[in-house]
């Protein structure tokens, strides 16, 4: 089974939405490796989108990489099944007045030959709190212009919504300024 959280993060939330999984203990790890070898990363680029993984310290040699499909694509990745959490970033992009939606994804446990394997417990339990300190701490909303559902903002996110008319794309992955008034 699978547990997210979709968010929104002006450019101005990035560095204190990481520092809360800084606090919460998680490594930082990239989404893409140019051999099988498996590298933390203290740099997060946040001018950029990035995908990355989280994971506990002591988790780190349960990770496994997979190369990704294609013949000698020569790139790998983290195989989802390793004790991770898939972190899609949100972002702002001011010259297309759009924030991009964010995503923090985890499986608690998966199919394997036809098994259900549940991942380490205590892994699930920093997974789970981790979704529910980021609940505890963006803010909150059931509509933006005009469309409903559950929207979780950082601070800068929810006065940038505030300020301007905005709406949701028709996926959910963007809010942009809504240039008809």
């Amino acid at each position: 089974m699978g547990k997210q959280i979709n968010f929104y993060l002006h450019s101005k939330d990035l560095e204190s939405f990481f520092e809360i999984l800084r606090k919460r203990k998680a490594v930082f790890l990239p989404g893409l490796y140019p051999e099988n070898k498996l590298e933390k990363t203290e740099h997060i680029s946040i001018e950029k989108s990035e995908n990355m993984f989280l994971a506990r310290m002591e988790d780190l040699d349960k990770i496994k990489l997979k190369e990704l499909a294609g013949i000698n694509t020569g790139q790998w990745t983290i195989d989802r099944y390793s004790p991770v959490m898939d972190l899609d970033s949100s972002r702002e992009i001011p010259e297309l007045r759009v924030i991009t939606r964010g995503r923090l994804y985890f499986q608690s446990d998966y199919y394997m030959d036809s098994k259900l394997v549940r991942k380490d417990e205590n892994f699930v339990k920093w997974a789970d709190s981790l979704l529910s300190v980021l609940r505890r701490k963006l803010i909150k909303r059931t509509e933006i212009g005009g469309f409903t559902g559950t929207f979780y903002l950082g601070q800068y996110a929810e006065e940038w919504v505030e300020q301007n008319n905005v709406k949701v794309d028709s996926g959910g992955s963007r809010l942009i300024i809504n240039e008809d008034k």
